[in-house]
């Protein structure tokens, strides 16, 4: 399962970059309202993978065009649109023109299969507004991978916003392609844990015991 960051910070990122387990990054137009450009720029240099970029417009062919205008800035962003009746037209009309598109603000599963017959290649479920409602949402994204599946698409899922390690663990153990975390979950999900730091101790420990004598 690939690990996402929902965030601008880049200090986070590179970190995460030089762990060796970032993936891409999402983005939503909350994050951007300030010089969009150079924070896109900035993303996309302190990663080589994908960067996901909501597209703010509401009508079709303002979706497309700006859809368009994203691309062009890099083709390593992935286009969101988010699931609308407006928004299932444009990513469609994306999706022909080969360019990558993630159907967002999933809440319900015929949602991601609706967005996956127009043409998405992503689908991101909103794990905690799923949750907010009341839904399982692992149930809901169990739902949608088996949807996927019958229906032998290769449309794949990216979970938003778990805010547990546990919670990450369980998308991965259900299958799901992706999850985007923000920073705060990040830090946990690579902090070290207690019992480690412990085990880490005494080989410290020992090791000074044994340092004046012979290897072999």
């Amino acid at each position: 399962m690939q690990i996402w960051l929902d965030t601008t910070d880049l200090p986070t990122l590179e970190k995460a970059q030089r762990s060796g387990i970032l993936h891409g990054v999402t983005t939503n137009p909350s994050m951007l309202i300030s010089n969009p450009r150079d924070t896109l720029a900035s993303l996309l240099a302190a990663q080589p993978g994908p960067v996901a970029v909501e597209v703010f417009e509401d009508l079709v062919p303002s979706m497309i065009s700006q859809g368009k205008a994203l691309y062009d800035f890099s083709s390593r962003i992935v286009v969101k649109v988010p699931v609308t009746e407006r928004g299932i037209e444009a990513l469609h009309i994306l999706s022909k023109q080969q360019i990558p598109v993630m159907a967002s603000a999933i809440v319900q599963p015929t949602q991601a299969w609706v967005a996956a017959l127009a043409g998405a290649g992503w689908v991101a479920p909103y794990f905690s507004r799923i949750m907010k409602s009341g839904d399982n949402p692992f149930s809901q994204l169990e739902s949608i991978k088996k949807m996927m599946m019958s229906s032998q698409m290769r449309t794949r899922i990216l979970a938003v916003n778990p805010k547990t390690v546990e919670q990450i663990k369980s998308c991965a153990e259900i299958g799901i392609d992706a999850v985007t975390i923000r920073e705060d979950v990040f830090r946990d999900l690579i902090e070290t844990h207690e019992l480690t730091a412990q085990a880490i101790e005494q080989y410290s420990d020992d090791w000074k015991k044994i340092q004046s004598q012979p290897w072999f």
